[in-house]
This record gives structure tokens, sequence and C-alpha cells, in this order.
């Protein structure tokens, strides 16, 4: 059964790299407090926080790249590319898109 938790339609992104920041968080408030900032912590402060992590990430224009669009948010996304254009991207093709998805198995990180 093909069970999806978000779909984000947006060409915004975050603009930072997160594993970098995050070390710094991490030693600063190690440092300052007395704990670490977590990666739970550090979920909660996105934009997205109220939002579940993205299970289908469709990218369309034929382009083979996220522009730094939620890459924290899609770690365990699977990715769907189309030539199709933005703006004639129909309900057609999100159809596509989400039976292509529904035969994928997914693993979460796993082997």
């Amino acid at each position: 059964m093909l069970e999806l938790n978000a779909v984000i339609f947006d060409m915004d992104g975050l603009m930072i790299d997160t594993e970098p920041v995050g070390k710094m968080l991490v030693k600063t408030s190690h440092e300052r407090f007395g704990y670490e900032i977590t990666e739970d912590m550090f979920q909660k402060y996105l934009y997205t926080a109220d939002v579940p992590d993205v299970d289908l990430m469709i990218r369309p224009s034929g382009e083979l790249r996220l522009s730094n669009f939620l890459i924290w948010q899609s770690a365990y996304a699977e990715f769907y590319f189309t030539d199709v254009l933005w703006p004639d991207f129909s309900p057609n093709e999100l159809d596509k898109a989400l039976i292509e998805f529904g035969k994928r198995s997914r693993r979460f990180g796993g082997v």
C-alpha cells in the first residue's frame, strides 16, 4: 500500500550546510551549557518542524540536483526525476511519480 506522510511543492531551500553548523552547535552548547544539542533538538527549529520528513522528492525540468532544497528533511527520501517542466507538471505526471514510488523498497538508510 502506498503511504506518503508529506508532499511539499516549493523551490526554496535551506541555505546552510547542516553538518558544520551541527558540529559547531554541539561543541558550543556543551561548553556553554553543559549539554549537547541533539538531532531532535535541531530539527525542532527547522521551518518544516511540524511537517513529516519527505518521502518522495520530485524534481522536474530535467534537473538532476536538489539545489539545496530540503536537504535535511529529504535524507531518506526517494527521488523521482522527470524532464517535464514545472508549469506542465499535471496530475497525470504526479500519478506517474507515485506509481514509481510505490514500486520501490524503502530501507531508510539500511542495507
